[in-house]
């Protein structure tokens, strides 16, 4: 994890790199992947929708192919400015 980055009530797999400022809650994220800095996961349900799986509960699973895929959107990379 990099600096001024928070996780709240998540899971973390093995070999994850978390970017700088970012803001991970509530998630599962998958082994391997790398989070891009400034990336927000869980506070806006709508658009974890769009990128991620987000279970009934509310909790959002991440894989590296779903941020690739976010990154490759034409409304950019899963990064959100400061929500």
């Amino acid at each position: 994890m990099d600096e001024r980055s928070e996780i709240y009530r998540s899971v973390i797999l093995p070999h994850v790199v978390v970017g700088k400022g970012c803001r991970i809650s509530r998630a599962i994220i998958d082994e391997g992947c790398v989070v891009p800095d400034g990336t927000v996961i869980g506070a806006d349900a709508e658009r974890d929708r769009e990128r991620f799986h987000v279970t009934g509960e509310g909790v959002v699973l991440v894989t590296q192919d779903m941020l690739r895929a976010a990154a490759l959107r034409p409304d950019g990379p899963p990064a959100a400015s400061g929500a």
